[in-house]
């Protein structure tokens, strides 16, 4: 299964269990450090994934990514 694992910096998260679990199990491409909405668009455009795994804090108003960006639910569609 090809699965794309956003893990933005968050620093009260430890994602490295996280990524080494999934990346034992699938093929995988991870963003990592910082990321916007812009380069998950990115990643998005140049492979197709069958999940997108986002390692992260979320509430209502999306995902957080960097910077205090959100990802929304419409961003994702």
């Amino acid at each position: 299964m090809r699965v794309l694992l956003i893990a933005p910096e968050q620093p009260d998260l430890n994602q490295v269990p996280e990524i080494r679990t999934i990346s034992s199990q699938h093929h995988v491409s991870v963003l990592n450090g910082k990321v916007s909405i812009k380069d998950v668009y990115q990643e998005c455009r140049t492979t197709n994934f069958q999940v997108i795994h986002f390692a992260t804090h979320s509430d209502s108003t999306g995902v957080a990514l960097s910077d205090g960006e959100m990802l929304t639910a419409q961003d994702v569609a």
